[in-house]
């Protein structure tokens, strides 16, 4: 089963404060298709990263609903998403939630393991993914070792070993300086071409929102394309 899009419906998040209620996003309605590039940018604190969370299933709504379209024409609320986390989804966000006590090398193949490949093409694959992600000399070191943005490359890595029908990545190039991460941009760009990958991409970062084919801009609640 492949999830071709993902619809929000009149979405709200509020969180409780000492003075009251704070609304972060704000009855927002928007569909996110497989196979297409989305940009979110906003101002620090606008609520980004909470879209994503919601989006990717890690997060509670106060208000509204999404709903999972899928190629066999149905509709799915949210119990499909823990289905969708390990299948369908590929999620990267600012801390790399790495497993310390595994090499850099078997963070990857972990994950290719839990969608059913078998040990060597898990391997084979999470190489390929490492080596074009520049870390070929660490992929048997301990994540402890690597800095916060070689950190995040692996995650990464890990998220498209899986070829997702959707990535989620969160600032994905902040810690990285141009070079890198315009590379890291390049290989996503290939496997999201290759792959027929939605991505839905938060981000400050011009170079990134120039490649994105639907740029969105997250502001005071409010969810809107430019």
């Amino acid at each position: 089963m492949k999830f071709l899009a993902i619809a929000c419906n009149q979405i709200t998040k509020s969180f409780d404060e000492a003075f009251g209620s704070k609304i972060i996003l704000n009855q927002i309605d928007a569909r996110f298709v497989k196979g297409t590039r989305y940009g979110i940018s906003g101002p620090s604190g606008s609520g980004k990263s909470t879209l994503l969370h919601i989006l990717a299933g890690l997060e509670n709504l106060s208000c509204g609903n999404i709903q999972i379209e899928t190629d066999d024409g149905n509709k799915y609320l949210p119990a499909m998403l823990e289905h969708a986390r390990l299948f369908a989804y590929g999620i990267v966000f600012q801390t790399a939630h790495l497993i310390h006590q595994l090499s850099v090398l078997e963070n990857v193949v972990i994950k290719g393991l839990m969608i059913g490949m078998d040990l060597q093409q898990a391997q084979k694959e999470a190489r390929f993914l490492l080596i074009a992600m520049g870390l070929e000399e660490f992929l048997n070191c301990a994540p402890a070792v690597l800095s916060g943005g070689q950190q995040q490359r692996v995650a990464l890595a890990r998220a498209l070993i899986a070829k997702p029908d959707f990535l989620f990545a969160d600032e994905l190039t902040s810690a990285l300086d141009q070079e890198t991460a315009r590379s890291i941009l390049n290989l996503l760009l290939d496997y999201q071409d290759q792959y027929s990958i939605g991505l839905i991409i938060a981000s400050h970062d011009p170079m990134i929102l120039e490649h994105m084919q639907k740029r969105l801009h997250l502001d005071n609640g409010k969810l809107s394309e430019y």
